[in-house]
């Protein structure tokens, strides 16, 4: 395909870039056919970019928060605080919870 480009330099030879390109020999093909192969390849690639545009939209980061804590000990005197076992991930809503049941007792007990 380009034939100017030297991709032995990057450790390629005939058969891997064969392989690579699908395994066929551009010439014993017809125009027709060549054309068929690249109208398949844009539609492949179209679709590729609908999923992925639909991946990302659903896999956006909208919704983590991190948490960064001064040391290991820290931490665990995070988790511990809020009595919930000491995870790397956790459900956001389980902290929620915690809290907001911590909050209530609070109030109920300063009545």
């Amino acid at each position: 395909m380009f034939e100017e480009i030297d991709y032995s330099l990057a450790g390629f030879d005939d058969k891997s870039l064969d392989a690579l390109l699908g395994g066929f020999d551009a010439e014993m093909l017809s125009d027709e056919d060549l054309q068929k192969r690249a109208d398949g390849y844009s539609k492949g690639i179209e679709h590729r970019k609908r999923i992925q545009a639909a991946k990302q939209k659903d896999s956006t980061f909208d919704y983590y928060s991190v948490l960064v804590f001064r040391d290991f000990n820290n931490r665990q005197e995070f988790f511990a605080f809020l009595g919930l076992k000491d995870e790397q991930y956790i459900d956001g809503n389980k902290i929620i919870e915690t809290i907001r049941a911590k909050f209530e007792r609070k109030t109920v007990d300063s009545d």
